[in-house]
C-alpha cells in the first residue's frame, strides 16, 4: 500500500483507523454498530460507522 499524506499527517505512521469488530455507537448517527475509531490530531477518538464513512467519502466526491 502506497503511503500518503493527508493533511500534513502521515496516516501509516500515526495509526489513525482502527476497526476492532465490537459494536459501539457511532458519534454521528448515534446507532450501535461496528465503527472505526478515528484519533483526531488533538488525539480524540471518534466512532464512525460504515454508513457514515461512505457518507463523508461521497460528500468527498462530490456525490451528495
Amino acid at each position: 500500500m502506497e503511503k500518503r499524506e493527508v493533511v500534513n499527517v502521515d496516516v501509516m505512521e500515526r495509526g489513525l483507523f482502527m476497526i476492532d469488530g465490537d459494536p459501539k455507537e457511532c458519534d454521528f448517527c448515534d446507532e450501535k454498530k461496528v465503527c472505526a475509531s478515528i484519533n483526531t490530531i488533538t488525539i480524540d477518538v471518534m466512532c464512525v460507522c460504515k454508513d457514515c464513512l461512505i457518507e463523508f467519502a461521497n460528500a468527498f466526491n462530490g456525490k451528495v
